[in-house]
């Protein structure tokens, strides 16, 4: 299968493109950063280009990203995220949850931004 995944750079990312091209697909990683990375990323960056074609500069929903995805492709796993200090205790879930849907409602960003499930309601 033709595989296009978003979310290669992150730590089960390039596990979960490993497995899939060793598993006969053809993945191409769409990558919202333009390649330029540091540390333990820019290694599993350099890892994932060697086993599959990797764009850069194509976020999730940008024009970039949905031109890749008018090409063949039979799945898409999308694995990407914008994430925060996911280890922090203060993290809320819920207040990326609705940011999620903030931005699907209002694509333009015209409301304003109060996360929070008591806002939802």
């Amino acid at each position: 299968m033709r595989i296009l995944f978003t979310g290669a750079s992150s730590f089960t990312g390039y596990w979960f493109v490993r497995e899939l091209v060793s598993a006969g697909h053809e993945v191409v990683a769409a990558c919202r950063g333009d390649g330029r990375y540091e540390g333990l990323r820019a290694e599993r960056m350099r890892m994932v280009r060697e086993l599959c074609e990797t764009r850069f500069g194509c976020a999730f929903g940008t024009d970039d990203f949905l031109a890749l995805a008018k090409t063949p492709f039979d799945v898409l796993s999308h694995h990407g995220a914008e994430a925060g200090d996911y280890r922090s205790p203060d993290e809320v879930v819920t207040d990326a949850l609705f940011l999620l849907w903030q931005r699907q409602e209002d694509p333009a960003g015209e409301a304003a931004t109060t996360p929070g499930m008591a806002n939802m309601a």
